[in-house]
């Protein structure tokens, strides 16, 4: 689920869903029946949706002019409320939202004092956290009522309260009790650790996890310290363990397993975007310095990719980027032996996968086949199928960049006629990947794709894929044609280069 779907009920999702629609249109007027058509909802479902919009719109910023205007139309072109503007405002009004924020904020906080706070009843907060209790579950964690809590892996716990904080106002507001000046300094003294830190929205992360990292430890909700970290963070000077000694009256032993958890979330995501990253070294470094299931799990995948999967003049320039992020990615698997909560799923829907995503899935899966079947790796037998996806989105950007040489020979059989044929052949010239030829039944061995207004040609080469080409829906039909070339394109390139390892 997103984290929007996990957060708000069905009637305002589809306010946000609408408003999101309408904040990524260019500044103009539309008409209320183009929106209602896309979103197959009925004129008057639409714009009762829009005038609830236009009245929230206006309790947040009253110099916000109404978006419904005269006959039926909707007028973008004053609209500066932003999408995270509108969101916040309405999670204010989400009690999955407001729960989150009440235990974050309230160390014996009651079920029956937070129904007393938003005026609800115990059964109406019990099936509006319908969809976060079954999130919740599925990473082995659930609320407590009495007192309000969230329990579970308190590592695991404060991430997920971070991705609900965060993805809940993306820096537009503030939604904790403690000023930012009060986790300054602790978000000061590890900065150096984190990639992050070198953007201006991973600054801002940074002190969300540092605010639910004071506020977890007020309450006393501690992180042990886990002897998997032994390889990483003992007998180093760059990690230091008594760092957190005098915060908070922490003992030695509290302290320690709290630093190493921060000393974690610095490394448990595939945070680097580029070679020039001066921390990028540091952790190369980190994870050879000692023998380790992490590093010899990700080097025996790095080495695979190199021989197997990917071209070495194309993985060259960035050998070292992909291996630390393969690190990282790692190194939280072998912690937690399990799934955990990632941003990713919560902010990106699902895609169906193309032949050649499928491809590339079986030859990770290929690899950890073979890996898992070995004694020293069983840490990862547990998380294998999230892990799996994982690496694949990993090696995606590389995988679909290859400099492919082969093109796609596609054919035409269509009517003679330059004013009927000249949208699809100027679309084919256009593209770098297609060769055209005019359809020859003695050159059929040699086609990739048969175009065609008939479909007596699918019957006599149903070998050979084909796409029936209707002139009256070009439009549709183009983006559809493109993405049949593309995945066509692909899967044929790395048959043939499968076909040299």
């Amino acid at each position: 689920m997103l984290y929007e779907e996990i957060m708000m009920d069905n009637p305002t999702l589809a306010k946000y869903y609408l408003f999101q629609y309408l904040s990524s249109q260019e500044p103009d007027v539309i008409q209320v029946n183009a929106v209602a058509e896309r979103f197959q909802h009925t004129y008057q479902q639409t714009y009762n949706l829009l005038t609830e919009i236009d009245f929230e719109l206006g309790q947040l910023d009253a110099t916000q002019a109404p978006l419904l205007i005269r006959n039926g139309r909707i007028d973008l072109r004053k609209l500066h409320v932003t999408l995270d503007e509108y969101r916040y405002a309405l999670l204010l009004e989400s009690l999955p939202f407001q729960f989150v924020l009440y235990l974050l904020h309230n160390e014996k906080g009651t079920i029956e004092d937070f129904c007393q706070q938003n005026f609800v009843s115990r059964s109406t907060v019990n099936r509006k956290l319908k969809k976060i209790n079954q999130y919740l579950a599925d990473y082995g964690m659930r609320f407590s009522y009495n007192p309000v809590d969230l329990l579970g892996d308190e590592r695991m716990i404060r991430i997920t309260l971070f991705y609900f904080t965060w993805l809940g106002t993306r820096g537009v507001a503030w939604p904790f009790s403690i000023p930012k000046e009060q986790v300054y300094p602790l978000s000061d003294h590890y900065i150096r650790y984190f990639s992050m830190a070198n953007s201006f929205m991973g600054r801002q992360e940074l002190l969300y996890f540092a605010t639910i990292f004071e506020l977890r430890i007020s309450q006393n909700h501690l992180v042990a310290y886990d002897h998997k970290f032994d390889f990483l963070l003992e007998d180093t000077p760059y990690f230091d363990m008594t760092s957190l000694n005098d915060y908070k009256g922490l003992s030695a032993e509290e302290a320690k397993g709290e630093s190493s958890f921060i000393y974690f979330l610095a490394h448990f995501a595939p945070y680097f975007t580029t070679n020039k990253d001066p921390l990028l070294q540091d952790t190369l470094a980190n994870f050879a310095r000692k023998p380790n299931v992490v590093w010899d799990f990700s080097k025996a995948f790095f080495d695979f990719v190199e021989t197997s999967v990917l071209t070495p003049d194309q993985l060259a320039a960035e050998r070292e980027l992909l291996l630390g992020n393969l690190l990282n990615i790692t190194l939280a698997f072998y912690i937690f032996e399990n799934r955990f909560p990632n941003m990713h799923s919560l902010m990106l829907r699902p895609r169906p996968q193309s032949n050649s995503t499928r491809h590339l899935q079986q030859l990770v899966l290929g690899f950890f086949e073979d890996k898992l079947a070995q004694e020293a790796f069983q840490v990862y037998r547990k998380p294998a199928e999230q892990m799996c996806k994982s690496y694949r989105n990993l090696l995606s950007p590389y995988y679909f960049a290859l400099p492919f040489n082969s093109k796609l020979n596609v054919a035409l059989a269509l009517e003679h006629n330059h004013l009927i044929v000249v949208t699809l052949v100027n679309l084919l010239e256009d593209l770098s990947f297609t060769e055209i030829f005019e359809y020859a039944p003695e050159e059929v061995e040699h086609y990739d794709l048969i175009i065609s207004t008939s479909q007596q040609l699918r019957k006599e080469h149903p070998q050979i894929p084909f796409i029936i080409w209707n002139f009256n829906d070009q439009d549709t039909e183009v983006l559809e044609l493109y993405q049949k070339l593309r995945n066509l394109y692909i899967q044929k390139n790395r048959v043939d280069r499968t076909l040299e390892f």
